[in-house]
């Protein structure tokens, strides 16, 4: 294939609906949320990316070079020493749009304080309870220990 110039070569394409494009293989526009929020921002020697709240009790790791299909790993903790309370994984196939949503309400819950993140307050997290609305939709769910399941 030749092209006439570079920038024919990088031309970005836009794909509709967005979820068919899957994920950008960049963390940036997910993080940004974290990052304005003063979340601390830390790498390693394989181009794994880790975004911790000051108090370490909110930990984000983006993982393209990780163990596993997990690209985003996301855990709360009530304390410094506790088995986290929550954990959400993002696939590599995720849109970056659906965890920058998430990103975005997880500092604002964050932002709340510990009763928004940690035990679903009154905070923008609520929103993001992917459970209720399929059971409405007649949708059933089961549960595995690593996994909640809908079908």
């Amino acid at each position: 294939m030749t092209f006439s110039s570079d920038d024919e070569q990088w031309r970005e394409y836009h794909v509709s609906p967005r979820y068919l494009a899957g994920s950008t293989f960049t963390g940036d526009p997910a993080l940004r949320p974290l990052l304005d929020s003063g979340w601390l921002l830390n790498d390693d020697d394989l181009g794994n990316v880790y975004v911790n709240t000051p108090d370490q009790r909110v930990r984000l790791a983006y993982l393209p070079e990780g163990d596993d299909d997990a690209l985003w790993k996301i855990t709360a903790y009530s304390s410094d020493y506790a088995t986290p309370r929550w954990l959400v994984t993002f696939q590599s196939g995720t849109p970056t749009e659906i965890v920058a949503g998430f990103t975005t309400a997880l500092a604002a819950a964050y932002a709340e304080g510990p009763d928004s993140y940690l035990h679903h307050g009154n905070s923008a997290l609520t929103a993001l309870d992917a459970g209720t609305p399929l059971a409405a939709a007649g949708w059933s769910h089961s549960y595995s220990p690593e996994n909640v399941f809908f079908q």
